[in-house]
């Protein structure tokens, strides 16, 4: 009988039963057990955990390295006098467009602070708000408890001046962090810069300023007047690369031989691709891989066969027989050895077993042939696609890296090498070869005999003609290694492990990157470091005259524009050739479309105002 109790106003209500929480896990077919499904949920547990635990390492890695720049820049300040901070001290960092996770920095950096010069730290973030009165809210509530009715008043008042000289009664100076500098509007950093460094300047206190930029170090126009500038006292400093630390984090959370989940090569694709383009955080990352593995755990029944002390029940031998790469291991088996074939159709649990050692050997040949081949043709002239792990580990999904074109160059380059560099390069091949944890595979027993092989081959070779054929000769027997690692989805039970299904990637990874875009029209300099700022790209001159103009715009007008924006007074077929080429780009980035109404213009598109 359900259980109800009264209450004041003479209702009644059911009380909740405390029954067991249901399983996220659905039930794939009639037939499977509880304990089955429950032991699907356990491996998706485990193995989130341990992708969480890899990505956090690398997280605390790059939090140590900010707070330790943050911590050595007060440093080297506090030991100077006064009277070198007639200019605020202003550390920039760049911390990238994928560490978006800054909080921990703070909390580490302002408790290594007070503890060793009792200095006060406030952040601010874009979150706070968009204009200064939002922002010194933010500093003010941070900073005061309002407990007293003196720091009652400062909260009402928000007057800087006084609030520096309350905190100077029991600190030595104040530290603001702006995270995502580049994410507040100029006019309210430019107006927070000049308050705060007045303020400082008539109480006499200790002031820093740490400023986070996705790209680059130096601070521009583009974020802050000159006058704010030169109240500044800047030091760049480079703790964060976001490549490598993008790197890293699949690195150490996807290229993992002992972990029982892969993407597969389209998948993998599809995550490099949109993680160059689009500005995810780390969090992005962490997320996409999570539902992946979720929809692998969930969608895959015989995911249990990667723990090997599991039975396979009757169901689980007919589901793994529909399996297509099953399917087509038994194909080949009826052509070479049909009494295995045969056993394999029984259901043979010693089959199955050897199909799924076999399955993580190729693995794990696959992943320490991509490490060798990286050690041999890493950092070559005019190959920087297969310089980065990513991508070339990308490339071994695929198969047939030894066809690709630019691993073919890469090898004729790495044959070509001095001797002694050439030998460095087999050295270190040699080292990712002996690091292979037990037990061995065969195939990389083999590979690590023929590296040490030529190793002393070389080594008794004079350099030379001679030296080069042999070098030449063994690049050519590395392509035929090359040629012996198949694609994974030719692989016998690899779907159990491997995410296919890149959609559900493709449909989580769609970043907001029009603002980025809209960036990089309005002020190319901030991307193109290093050339001529006052050269703008032709897409760039289009889009400043697109923006002049309301929403449809007459292509005869806006080449006449464009023509006398480049100092021509007629207009020549090359002008006339990158005008099209220009608005064709911006059609395809979405500004604009043709329209009907009026043949020689096109329109606007809505999404153009953000």
């Amino acid at each position: 009988m359900a259980d109800f109790t009264s209450l004041s106003t003479g209702c009644f209500v059911v009380k909740p039963s405390k029954l067991k929480e249901d399983s996220l896990f659905p039930t794939l077919y009639q037939e499977e057990s509880p304990e089955d499904r429950q032991e699907r949920e356990t491996i998706y547990k485990n193995t989130l955990s341990r992708l969480e635990t890899s990505v956090q390492s690398v997280v605390c890695d790059v939090t140590e390295s900010v707070v330790g720049a943050v911590t050595c820049f007060v440093d080297s300040h506090m030991s100077k006098q006064r009277s070198n901070f007639l200019r605020v001290p202003t550390l920039t960092v760049k911390t990238g467009v994928n560490f978006r996770e800054f909080t921990s920095v703070y909390q580490s950096s302002s408790r290594i602070l007070g503890e060793k010069y009792k200095i006060k730290s406030v952040s601010v973030d874009s979150s706070s708000g968009q204009d200064i009165v939002n922002l010194m809210k933010s500093i003010f509530g941070q900073l005061l408890t309002a407990n007293s009715a003196e720091e009652k008043i400062l909260t009402r008042t928000l007057l800087l001046k006084n609030l520096l000289v309350h905190l100077k009664e029991d600190s030595t100076g104040l530290v603001v962090f702006l995270p995502r500098f580049d994410a507040v509007p100029p006019a309210t950093t430019d107006t927070l810069v000049q308050l705060c460094h007045t303020a400082a300047a008539e109480v006499g206190f200790t002031l820093f300023f740490v400023f986070g930029l996705a790209t680059g170090l130096e601070l521009s126009t583009e974020w802050l007047s000159c006058s704010s500038i030169s109240l500044l006292n800047v030091t760049p400093t480079d703790v964060i690369s976001p490549t490598l630390l993008l790197e890293r984090v699949l690195t150490s959370s996807l290229l993992s031989p002992d972990l029982p989940f892969k993407l597969s090569y389209r998948s993998f694709e599809v995550l490099l691709s949109r993680f160059s383009m689009v500005n995810y955080s780390l969090k992005d990352v962490l997320k996409t891989i999570r539902v992946a593995l979720l929809h692998q755990c969930m969608s895959q029944p015989l995911i249990k066969l990667t723990r090997d002390t599991q039975t396979l029940s009757d169901i689980d031998k007919a589901l793994l027989l529909q399996l297509p790469s099953v399917q087509c291991e038994v194909e080949r088996l009826v052509v070479s050895d049909k009494f295995r074939a045969g056993k394999l159709l029984e259901g043979d649990e010693g089959m199955i077993r050897e199909l799924s050692q076999d399955l993580d050997t190729n693995y794990r040949v696959l992943f320490h042939t991509f490490r060798v081949l990286h050690s041999l043709i890493r950092n070559l002239p005019g190959n920087a696609l297969v310089s980065k792990p990513l991508e070339l580990y990308s490339l071994c999904l695929g198969g047939q890296v030894n066809t690709v074109q630019e691993v073919k160059v890469a090898l004729k380059c790495f044959a070509m090498l001095q001797r002694d560099a050439f030998v460095e390069r087999l050295t270190a091949a040699v080292t990712a070869c002996e690091e292979v944890p037990e037990p061995v595979p065969q195939m990389l027993k083999a590979l690590t005999l023929v590296l040490r092989s030529e190793i002393e081959t070389i080594q008794k070779m004079e350099p030379g003609e001679g030296c080069k054929e042999e070098q030449l000769t063994f690049s050519s027997r590395i392509s035929d290694f090359l040629s012996m690692i198949k694609a994974p989805t030719t692989w016998p039970l690899h779907e159990i492990i491997w995410a296919t299904d890149h959609v559900i990637l493709g449909n989580l990874l769609v970043g907001r990157c029009r603002a980025s875009i809209h960036r990089a029209l309005t002020s190319p300099h901030i991307y193109l470091q290093g050339e001529d700022v006052e050269i703008k790209p032709d897409l760039c001159h289009l889009f400043e005259l697109f923006q002049e103009h309301g929403r449809l715009i007459s292509l005869h007008d806006w080449i006449q524009s464009y023509s006398s924006s480049l100092g021509s007074k007629r207009l020549t077929s090359e002008i006339h050739a990158r005008f099209i080429r220009g608005i064709s780009e911006l059609q395809f980035m979405g500004y604009l479309k043709p329209t009907q109404r009026k043949t020689d213009h096109v329109a606007k598109l809505s999404l153009v105002g953000y």
